[in-house]
């Protein structure tokens, strides 16, 4: 080995990436149903969005994320969270035949 150095630090970037983006297990949601609360279509209308559209829109709208801390889990600016919620939401009510208003 020519660079033991440069072997530990590639494996050490490759295991924080692994992990950073490791999806937890679905766990099977009891009676095979979703909360009544939560509108029936919008499951699949988030499912539409990009990944990063939706990473954004759940993480800010539903879990109280700042766009500063997904823009650092997405490694990108401020400003491009800002936009992927915009055209994502956009997208949600567009496939949800909501009114921009709401």
């Amino acid at each position: 080995m020519e660079n033991p150095i440069g072997y530990l630090y590639r494996v050490g970037q490759t295991r924080v990436r692994r992990f950073r983006f490791r999806r937890p297990p679905i766990a099977p949601v009891p009676d095979g149903g979703v909360d009544s609360w939560v509108e029936p279509g919008l499951l699949t209308a988030l499912e539409s969005l990009s990944r990063n559209q939706r990473v954004a829109v759940v993480l800010v709208g539903a879990y109280g994320w700042t766009q500063r801390e997904v823009g650092d889990l997405l490694n990108v600016r401020r400003t491009t969270v800002q936009k992927h919620i915009e055209r994502g939401m956009a997208k949600l009510r567009a496939s949800m035949e909501v009114s921009s208003r709401v």
